[in-house]
């Protein structure tokens, strides 16, 4: 009877771990199918991100040669406001020399006819 008991008592007993690994099992499933859930989002998240990364470099690559080209345009503007600055400081000197010539006519009664300075010279047209 001693020796039924025992048997009876072990096999409780391994029923027991038996319904506890099979519990431990399922459990390790569980989170494994959870872990493998988040390592797929991750993983697609990822991917995206670096997408996104790429495609965002692409877009500052071609920004940086925008902002080059504005500043080639912005200089070249730049040259052409100095040139035309000067024009206009040489064109006002000359207009205000011909005031000046006109006047000395107009106050000589038409007396005093001087030569025009080389810069006053017309092409002629041919």
């Amino acid at each position: 009877m001693n020796t039924r008991i025992g048997a009876i008592i072990l096999a409780i007993v391994c029923l027991g771990l038996g319904i506890g690994i099979i519990a431990t099992k399922k459990k390790a499933n569980d989170q494994k199918e959870l872990d493998n859930d988040t390592i797929y989002a991750l993983s697609n998240k990822w991917v995206s991100t670096s997408d996104e990364l790429t495609e965002q470099r692409n877009v500052n690559v071609q920004l940086s040669g925008d902002i080059s080209n504005r500043n080639s345009q912005i200089d070249a503007l730049t040259n052409q406001l100095t040139t035309t600055l000067t024009l206009l400081a040489t064109t006002e000197e000359s207009y205000k020399a011909a005031q000046e010539q006109i006047a000395r006519f107009f106050l000589s009664d038409g007396r005093t006819i001087e030569r025009p300075e080389p810069r006053f010279d017309v092409p002629a047209a041919g």
